[in-house]
């Protein structure tokens, strides 16, 4: 409930600026009954406006895959064969809940952007090991049953900061973007979830497994229209320095925008 009431209160925050601008337009219209000069005051304040100098857009989603590298690889050494996964289940999903966006210029060519995002890392592992929970080091254990499923979850709730180039601003549907910035990252739940082969039970376990609590990366865009591909890079590694392996997580996918 303390994330909700977080995005409750960031959302008023933001919106703010745009209820005070909506009063000045009121008050321009209440002044354009009594002289023509107000009137056209009142038009060019409604041009800035609309240029869209400053907008919130909201409720997002990213798409993709989940992974990590190891020395700048993707194909782990043998020692980390633990940690294989399987990319057919390992997904990237990030709900960016408002992006905030103020344009450097009248016509929205450039623009920076600030938001907040809600993310699920998800890792699903190929070899049958589990992570015991509360250790002081990461320790992934051997099953004594086959899994048919075995995933570890993060979640977190990531503010990124982004620097953006329209090629169409007026009609961003049939515009080229491109995209790059910074994101930091807090990880508030995790667990590890399997299923086993046989009798297809499952099990889930709630732990911290010795994971970074925050996450710092850049992340980049680019696309055109409604659709655009990013990648988003930690250089925090997945696991607490010296309690884990040095895996750096990496998501690639599909943004989907509401035009």
């Amino acid at each position: 409930m303390k994330i909700y009431g977080l995005l409750a209160v960031i959302l008023l925050y933001c919106l703010a600026p745009i209820n005070g601008q909506n009063t000045t337009d009121s008050t321009a219209t209440q002044k354009d009954t009594t002289c023509k000069e107000c009137k056209e005051r009142t038009n060019v304040h409604t041009t800035v406006y609309k240029t869209k100098r400053y907008e919130i857009r909201g409720f997002m989603v990213d798409l993709g895959i989940s992974t990590y590298l190891n020395d700048g690889n993707f194909n782990l050494p043998q020692s980390l064969d633990v940690y294989e996964l399987n990319y057919d289940r390992s997904y990237h999903l990030n709900v960016r809940v408002f992006e905030q966006r103020i344009n450097f210029d009248k016509k929205g060519y450039t623009s920076i952007s600030q938001g907040l995002n809600l993310e699920w890392q998800n890792y699903n592992f190929v070899n049958d090991y589990v992570f015991e929970p509360r250790q002081s080091m990461v320790t992934p254990v051997l099953s004594d049953k086959r899994l048919s499923k075995n995933r570890l979850l993060t979640q977190l709730v990531s503010l990124p900061v982004e620097f953006h180039i329209e090629s169409n601003p007026k009609r961003l549907s049939r515009s080229f973007h491109i995209s790059a910035g910074v994101i930091g990252g807090l990880v508030y739940r995790a667990n590890q979830k399997v299923k086993y082969e046989d009798d297809g039970d499952k099990n889930k376990v709630r732990d911290d497994f010795n994971l970074n609590k925050f996450r710092l990366g850049w992340i980049g865009r680019i696309g055109y229209g409604p659709i655009n591909f990013y990648v988003s890079n930690s250089i925090t590694p997945l696991f607490k320095s010296g309690e884990g392996p040095e895996l750096i997580p990496l998501q690639i996918g599909i943004t989907l925008i509401p035009y």
